[in-house]
């Protein structure tokens, strides 16, 4: 596990059950999401971080934005 971006994000390797490990991404210890490599689980950070700002821009609710923010990371990964 290690410190991303700032404190509130990790990034940790973990064994879930498959035959590779994963990386997951964390923010506050709230999930963000799964991923093959390590740049795939910080690309998932990044995003969850532009959405964050992207919603102080345009004055977005907190629900909205957590919408905005799954749709993002849900499209980052296809």
């Amino acid at each position: 596990m290690y410190q991303f971006l700032d404190d509130r994000y990790q990034v940790r390797k973990v064994f879930c059950g498959h035959e590779q490990a994963k990386y997951q991404s964390l923010f506050c210890d709230e999930l963000l999401g799964f991923a093959d490599t390590q740049a795939e689980a910080e690309n998932k950070c990044y995003q969850h971080r532009l959405v964050f700002y992207r919603e102080l821009l345009m004055g977005e609710s907190s629900s909205n934005a957590f919408n905005i923010a799954r749709k993002e990371l849900k499209k980052s990964f296809k």
